[in-house]
């Protein structure tokens, strides 16, 4: 993206001829947490599954060789816990055992899961706080060359081919700025735009709308 000062900005040397000049609302912190979602998700369709493939066939792949050395020297298993208090004691031999290590590991899994849930929706709040005017109202305005973003205090241009795609998620449609980042434009206020099918059609015409 480019960042010139807005003193100085003229949209139409930026964008050349401006066709549709949007008012558009803040982005709340719920739109915000979406959008961070969207980016993510392509981040991983794009890099992560060779790695979760990859994961899988090793797993998968130790699963085996542990099995076949475990049956053919006849391993076995015994866990037993006691309290020398009470002389309470449970015993576990076999299958249970198997059983257990995995009602372990899954245990374990769903709580790291959530302890890593409740850090992302902490770090998407303390980044959309951070975000300050960025997240605010905003004039969006789509012209010939690209898309100026602009508020009072700075002024954002991106040329139509740095829009990398676009996807629609809650009422949101984002339009992806080299894989990295978005503008954002409500459906509602896109669906009752004088022009609706000629903006539509203009955005078509740059980025692949799903």
């Amino acid at each position: 993206m480019t960042d010139v000062a807005w003193q100085n900005a003229d949209p139409d040397a930026l964008a050349g001829p401006v066709h549709y000049a949007l008012r558009l609302p803040a982005l709340g912190r719920a739109e915000y947490a979406r959008l961070q979602a969207v980016l993510l998700r392509g981040t991983m369709v794009r890099t992560g599954w060779r790695r979760h493939l990859v994961g899988l066939a090793a797993a998968v792949l130790v699963g085996t060789v542990t099995g076949v050395f475990a049956s053919y020297w006849d391993v076995g298993a015994e866990l037993w816990i006691a309290s020398a208090r009470t002389g309470w004691m449970l015993s576990l031999d076999g299958f249970e055992v198997l059983f257990a290590a995995i009602g372990v590991a899954a245990v374990t899994t769903a709580a790291l899961a959530l302890t890593l849930l409740s850090r992302q929706r902490r770090a998407v709040r303390a980044l959309h706080a951070a975000g300050e005017d960025l997240f605010g109202e905003h004039d969006l305005l789509l012209g010939k060359r690209g898309v100026v973003w602009r508020n009072p205090s700075r002024v954002l241009f991106v040329p139509w081919p740095r829009l990398t795609g676009a996807v629609r998620d809650g009422g949101m449609m984002f339009l992806l700025a080299d894989r990295i980042s978005a503008f954002w434009l409500p459906e509602a206020l896109v669906a009752r735009h004088p022009d609706r099918a000629g903006l539509e059609a203009l955005i078509r015409r740059h980025v692949a709308l799903p």
